[in-house]
């Protein structure tokens, strides 16, 4: 099966040489709810599954109250194997929790040999849009 990336934005993080990085990921409530206090999760899993989730490291408001910038730091204790991979976000918005695949926000994970580190690509961008 072929994939094809079309009106993505591609960002290539390198973390040979023991550098960590940040997974950056912008988080958008549809219903506009205050997200800047909201336990937000990410991960990378397949189209269909989320992997295991991370607590995010940092939560910025980016706009309004409902729209905020989140980042994991990657290379350290959150480290995914090689391949290409879908982000998931998780947000805590009682009483529910939302779990939502970002339509449009690809990383693809490259081995670093002899580091055991990872170094990834990041392409597009995705809004939780509820």
């Amino acid at each position: 099966m072929t994939t094809y990336l079309t009106a993505c934005e591609q960002r290539v993080i390198d973390l040979a040489h023991g550098a960590v990085d940040y997974l950056e990921v912008d988080v958008e409530d549809a219903w506009r709810q205050n997200l800047t206090a909201a336990p937000i999760s990410l991960t990378l899993g397949t189209y269909d599954t989320p992997g295991t989730w991370h607590p995010v490291d940092t939560v910025i408001q980016n706009g309004q109250v409902w729209q905020v910038r989140v980042s994991l730091l990657i290379g350290t204790t959150v480290i995914f194997p090689a391949g290409t991979y879908w982000v998931w976000t998780k947000v805590g918005l009682p009483p529910e929790t939302v779990i939502h695949r970002a339509t449009n926000k690809l990383v693809t994970v490259t081995g670093v040999t002899g580091s055991g580190l990872y170094g990834f690509g990041l392409y597009g961008s995705g809004l939780y849009g509820g």
